[in-house]
């Protein structure tokens, strides 16, 4: 019977630790514009592994479908970011891009518009696997509290008027630093 054990356990330690090595391979919102005065929204995702990744799905709070990317994303099965690459999902393309000239990848979802008062955004949440990398809070706290366990009340970003968006970093380690407000450099 300890043969048996001492064999198992060398196993499940191995699956638990690729498991991990899996979790911290994974797309990370890094940037956030909320400008409430002009409803322009967007966010910027960010992939800090070695490998391509999927962005498959992305879903914004008080809409019913678990995934708003366009229709021809959802076909291909999302969208791929190689390593260090930088994706844009913005409420209006004609916008973003008059703004910022930038090579970084975008992707309208018009959807955004509908952020006035607050929620959630979250990427890739058909994985089954939640992550402060994934999900931000914004606007009112009441409106996003189905994901506090997540994202804490002290991580809620409020709607600004300011031309200012709010960055993380994807520290060496796979953690990311707290949010701070910045000048926009959507893809930088």
């Amino acid at each position: 019977m300890k043969k048996i054990f001492l064999f198992i356990i060398p196993i499940v330690l191995s699956i638990v630790g690729i498991y991990a090595q899996d979790i911290d391979k994974q797309l990370a919102i890094t940037e956030v514009y909320l400008d409430s005065k002009n409803q322009e929204f967007w966010i910027e995702i960010f992939n800090p592994t070695d490998n391509e990744l999927v962005l498959n799905s992305f879903r914004i709070s008080g809409i019913r479908a678990l995934n708003v990317l366009p229709p021809e994303i959802r076909k291909q099965n999302g969208i791929k970011l190689k390593p260090n690459e930088y994706l844009v999902i913005c409420s209006d393309i004609n916008s973003f891009t008059t703004k910022y000239s930038s090579d970084v990848k975008v992707v309208e979802v018009s959807l955004l518009k509908n952020i006035v008062d607050g929620g959630f955004v979250t990427i890739n949440n058909l994985d089954g696997y939640e992550s402060t990398k994934k999900i931000i809070r914004f606007g009112e706290k009441e409106k996003s509290s189905n994901v506090a366990g997540v994202v804490g009340d002290n991580e809620v970003l409020a709607f600004s008027n300011d031309d200012m968006s709010y960055s993380r970093e994807i520290k060496k380690n796979g953690e990311v630093s707290g949010w701070s407000k910045i000048i926009p450099t959507p893809g930088k």
